[in-house]
């Protein structure tokens, strides 16, 4: 697959407030990021890396964006000591920005449970930006995907002697015969997958309409 044009989202769009209002109002900061660590497992690296500094792992969410079409806040941990802050994590490796430095737009959220000795699932937050079917689709294979996911997630974690941990994975548990979860991974995934194709080719459609 291409890579994607998501990028960084800033606090000088008109559709801020919005966004931040279905983020709870939290403290709104920008930091630099680093990309230290490859996407994901971002709560138990950022705990890591904050014991090494005596800072601590702040949960929030991290804001980006596929310009002109959607809004996209991704759950997410970052390290902060005293007055300093610094996001460690790329960006996902789809994304035509994964590698780079830059700069995080990040809302503080410590309203969510986040429990580090289980698999931490918490459902990106979307805004559409304008009423495009696809965008649409987008958002509803998404949650179609999250919501199998933390199913699939729950039962394995009530599982009798089962455990989990971010090396080891899941301990105890063989794989999942729930037909219906299994099939609402597969092919949220691939819809998924393709709605985002087709909004990546509108979004550099509108880049060149714009330029």
């Amino acid at each position: 697959m291409r890579k994607l044009p998501i990028y960084d989202f800033t606090k000088d769009h008109p559709e801020w407030p919005r966004i931040l209002a279905i983020l709870g109002n939290g403290s709104a900061l920008t930091m630099e990021r680093r990309p230290i660590y490859p996407y994901g497992a971002c709560y138990w690296l950022s705990d890591e890396f904050a014991r090494q500094i005596e800072g601590e792992m702040v949960p929030g969410w991290r804001v980006q964006w596929m310009p002109g079409l959607y809004i996209e806040a991704v759950h997410h941990g970052v390290v902060r000591k005293g007055n300093q802050w610094l996001d460690p994590h790329d960006l996902h490796p789809d994304s035509e920005a994964s590698g780079r430095e830059g700069i995080s737009l990040f809302v503080e959220d410590r309203s969510i449970p986040v429990d580090l000795k289980w698999p931490v699932l918490i459902p990106h937050r979307h805004l559409a930006l304008r009423n495009d079917d696809d965008v649409t689709n987008y958002i509803l294979q998404y949650n179609r995907n999250a919501q199998a996911d933390r199913r699939r997630r729950d039962i394995r974690q009530a599982s009798l002697g089962s455990s989990w941990s971010i090396r080891t994975g899941w301990v105890g548990v063989g794989p999942l015969t729930d037909k219906v979860i299994n099939f609402e991974l597969d092919d949220s995934l691939i819809r998924m997958f393709e709605a985002k194709e087709k909004l990546a080719t509108k979004c550099r459609a509108l880049k060149d309409e714009n330029t």
